[in-house]
């Protein structure tokens, strides 16, 4: 990338492009840190909730992120990682550094961010909030049911014809 090679950067950045999940999942294990910067495009496309943060967090990996769209429903700064604003180098270089410099920090972030995959964004959790929600949806129509007005029964047999002779 041009961008690398003006800074200086060329030689100590692996440009892998598209790669399947056992090869992400592999270079995560070889990480000490995980590095998502992200922003809102020019023409306003953003990323909703990243799974590579998802599997990051997978990893244990500490990890320094930008305060975008979905971002902080799942990392929230100070608790399971770092947050920047979105566009702010130095914020960002900042927190790599903080990181990098903190053992304690990063393993504390990264057992956060695991712990928080699992208990709010795993399978277990997402079945739980269907199921919740489902449970929720059928109470409130057994109420409404419950609550609605009878309809009159309709006359028949003999009530009819006594009725009509009278």
């Amino acid at each position: 990338d041009e961008a690398a090679a003006a800074h200086g950067l060329a030689g100590r950045i692996d440009w892998r492009g598209k790669q399947d999940q056992r090869a992400v999942i592999e270079a995560m294990r070889a990480a000490d840190l995980f590095v998502l910067p992200s922003r809102i495009a020019d023409d306003g496309d953003r990323d909703g909730l990243p799974n590579v943060l998802m599997e990051a967090a997978s990893q244990r990996l500490p990890i320094v992120s930008t305060a975008v769209s979905a971002i902080p429903e799942f990392i929230r700064d100070g608790e399971e990682g770092t947050l920047v604003p979105p566009g702010d180098a130095a914020a960002l270089a900042a927190a790599i550094a903080r990181l990098a410099g903190d053992e304690t920090l990063a393993e504390r972030f990264g057992t956060a961010a695991y712990r928080r995959l699992l208990a709010e964004f795993g399978m277990a959790a997402g079945i739980e909030t269907i199921a919740s929600r489902l449970n929720a949806a059928l109470t409130a129509t057994e109420a409404t049911v419950a609550a609605s007005p009878k309809p009159a029964a309709a006359k028949g047999g003999s009530e009819a014809m006594a009725s009509e002779r009278a």
